[in-house]
């Protein structure tokens, strides 16, 4: 029973994600096919991944950073370090994007 209400709402979802793409329009809400096969060729290209460890660096650089104050707000020590953690951090995040880029350029494309 649990299984078909799991199933029936992504059904549903699915179902109003096309008829809203349809009233809406395919400019400002694509169907869920289109975007389908936009995932898969991002994913192809490697721009997917590339582009998803972006965005989780920048994630992870806002938690530390959300970490650094809030600590810093109980303790003096750590407000002294807060400039040095910070900076640690992007710089972190910036190698990794970095690393990703040259790993990105170093790889041979799918063929399909």
């Amino acid at each position: 029973m649990k299984s078909l209400l799991h199933l029936g709402s992504i059904l549903l979802l699915l179902l109003t994600w096309i008829i809203g793409s349809h009233v809406i329009g395919a400019r400002l809400l694509p169907e869920p096919s289109a975007v389908a096969l936009a995932l898969v060729d991002e994913a192809r290209s490697g721009a997917l991944t590339f582009n998803l460890s972006a965005t989780l660096l920048r994630v992870f650089a806002a938690f530390a950073i959300a970490m650094v104050l809030q600590r810093s707000s109980k303790s003096a020590n750590l407000r002294a370090n807060f400039a040095r953690q910070i900076s640690l951090a992007f710089y972190s995040a910036h190698t990794k994007i970095t690393l990703v880029q040259k790993l990105m350029k170093a790889q041979t494309p799918i063929v399909t």
